[in-house]
């Protein structure tokens, strides 16, 4: 939000119009970079974009970040201002650190290794070139600068802190280390990174899906469909528990809260808006988080699930109890 404000302020002068509101989708200009923001978050007028930004929270504003990439990688100059300011405090925030460590090091010239994680530098190889020869400008000859790419947050910070991880799914960690930090609550909850799951694979009985007949596709996307059930079939105990569980939960006074990100999420707020209706149920009994916030419902947010405290502030506003159930759900 501060960049659309900052936009406004430095770009945006109030002119003549005959119309009420000059300040909507259709009469704001394309070369603006109020616009592709205004369009990332469907609002129609200014009034609505200022009204969320009343609302929004840390997470939704940041996922404004992507819109202002794209605006830079086209050329918008206030977009080039605004990473470029970014870029700079970025870099100078990672230069001091570089040059406090050579100077541990008796003012000996070293090979430094930054490891770059999150989304806004593993989805933008741009910006985190541009950040890179940043930071290699300002260090200078003081140090050589190695850059790696860490696609998996939490064993990429590890493997280059030396840490080993144990042998099964998840890391060992030492829960004297643990903080209330995002990257130590990573350290402590986080699986290893194993790969995609099936669920984010491509299908390769639909690798043709562009060029098929339209009664091949169909017969494709049932066949498919059909083939969930017996999966499923395979599950009917685990099914049977967690039912009799969230049952018990229910006769405790206890309640159901599904949390999910984008499409899942989605289906999980749709059951629990559901649930009044067809069984007559106190909407507080059955629940959805979705990451992101509300707002995701109807606007997908790249990244908006990477953030634990963020996950962990969504349940803790909801008040959960070990009195309640919490159902996580992944791919649908």
């Amino acid at each position: 939000m501060r960049v659309a404000l900052r936009e406004l302020e430095q770009t945006i002068e109030p002119a003549e119009s005959t119309v009420p509101n000059p300040w909507n989708v259709k009469t704001i200009s394309e070369n603006l970079l109020i616009m592709p923001i205004m369009k990332f978050l469907g609002f129609e007028d200014i009034d609505h974009l200022v009204a969320w930004s009343t609302q929004a929270t840390k997470t939704e504003i940041a996922g404004v970040a992507f819109t202002v990439l794209e605006a830079w990688k086209k050329g918008n100059l206030l977009a080039k201002k605004v990473v470029d300011d970014s870029l700079r405090e970025l870099a100078e925030d990672c230069s001091c650190v570089i040059k406090k460590l050579i100077s541990n090091g008796e003012g000996k010239q070293d090979t430094v290794t930054i490891g770059l994680t999150g989304s806004l530098f593993t989805k933008n190889e741009d910006f985190a070139k541009e950040f890179t020869e940043t930071v290699k400008t300002q260090v200078g000859k003081e140090a050589s600068i190695e850059v790696e790419i860490l696609y998996e947050t939490v064993s990429g910070a590890l493997k280059m802190m030396g840490i080993p991880n144990n042998n099964n799914n998840y890391l060992a960690v030492d829960p004297v280390m643990m903080q209330e930090t995002e990257e130590d609550l990573a350290q402590k909850i986080l699986p290893v990174y194993l790969g995609l799951p099936q669920t984010e694979c491509r299908n390769p009985k639909s690798m043709t899906l562009d060029v098929m007949g339209t009664d091949e596709a169909i017969s494709l996307m049932i066949s498919e469909e059909i083939g969930i059930y017996d999966q499923i079939l395979k599950e009917k105990d685990s099914i049977a528990i967690l039912i009799e569980k969230v049952a018990d939960a229910f006769r405790n006074g206890g309640r159901l809260f599904y949390i999910g990100a984008g499409t899942s999420g989605r289906l999980g707020i749709l059951d629990a808006s559901e649930c009044p209706p067809t069984f007559r149920s106190n909407p507080e009994m059955v629940q959805g988080i979705i990451a992101g916030g509300f707002s995701s419902v109807s606007k997908a947010k790249e990244g908006a699930e990477d953030s634990i405290i963020d996950g962990m502030n969504a349940v803790s506003d909801k008040n959960v109890t070990s009195k309640d159930v919490v159902i996580g759900k992944s791919s649908e």
